[in-house]
């Protein structure tokens, strides 16, 4: 069955998606009066600790420092935590994936849904933020929507390979999140661009710059820079080529590799 087969029976169950991915968060935060606002009350305490220190070291502007640090905090966090659980997605999972016929993808989607419901938990942050600097109503703000559904398109490409390949590998999982650390003080995230003029092209060749940078430029009322766009499209489209020949020439050795 090919990878586009089965992301459209699985679109198709949306609601069943949904569901799926609503109650993991219900379980995960089972009994807790706050739930996933816990992880939005710790980044905002995580922001706003952040935002003064760095603030002061950089000596920047808080009106804008703070702001393009809660974006990218938040943006981050999505991919950062997204990444982590979509490594052991099947793995995770092998009670399903043996006894049930049901196609991979939903594996992964659940958890991409799921991570994008807290995402929106967190966005209340930067409306507070924004609100707060008296950031005024641009029309850029509409680019936040389809920039985001990029972002989730690619971290589903992602998703596939890297589940496959840890669910044969386990030390693959590992791996990756060990990875996500120094990604994450190698990206403008906590520092600016401009504090590195003369190594651009480090930036510029970081594809996490640009997944990042696709989503938090609308959020400040800035436009994507143009090579952002063609390099987030063309990972779009060559990661779902790859990844629709990997999954369709590993998919079946799965069930065997999560026993």
């Amino acid at each position: 069955m090919s990878i586009f087969k089965d992301l459209s029976i699985t679109l198709s169950k949306k609601d069943l998606l949904i569901t799926l991915s609503t109650e993991d968060i219900r379980q995960r935060y089972r009994r807790s009066v706050l739930g996933p606002f816990w992880i939005t009350l710790s980044m905002g305490i995580l922001i706003l600790t952040l935002g003064t220190l760095y603030g002061s070291l950089f000596k920047v502007d808080l009106t804008t420092y703070i702001p393009f640090l809660a974006a990218g905090l938040v943006i981050w966090g999505f991919i950062s935590q997204s990444l982590s659980e979509l490594c052991l997605a099947f793995v995770e999972s092998a009670h399903y994936i043996k006894q049930v016929k049901i196609p991979l993808v939903i594996y992964i989607l659940r958890i991409l849904v799921r991570n994008l419901i807290i995402l929106f938990h967190n966005s209340i942050i930067i409306v507070a933020t924004l609100i707060f600097f008296n950031a005024a109503l641009v029309w850029q703000y509409l680019l936040i929507v389809p920039a985001i559904l990029l972002l989730f398109v690619n971290l589903a490409w992602v998703g596939i390979v890297v589940a496959i390949v840890s669910s044969r590998y386990r030390d693959v999982s590992q791996i990756i999140i060990s990875l996500l650390q120094p990604i994450f003080f190698f990206t403008p995230i906590i520092w600016t661009v401009d504090l590195v003029p003369d190594r651009t092209y480090l930036i510029d060749s970081n594809p996490f710059y640009h997944l990042i940078e696709l989503v938090r430029a609308p959020i400040l009322g800035q436009i994507p820079s143009n090579l952002t766009w063609m390099v987030v499209l063309t990972m779009t489209v060559l990661g779902w080529l790859f990844a629709a020949y990997f999954h369709n020439k590993y998919q079946h050795k799965v069930a065997y590799w999560v026993i």
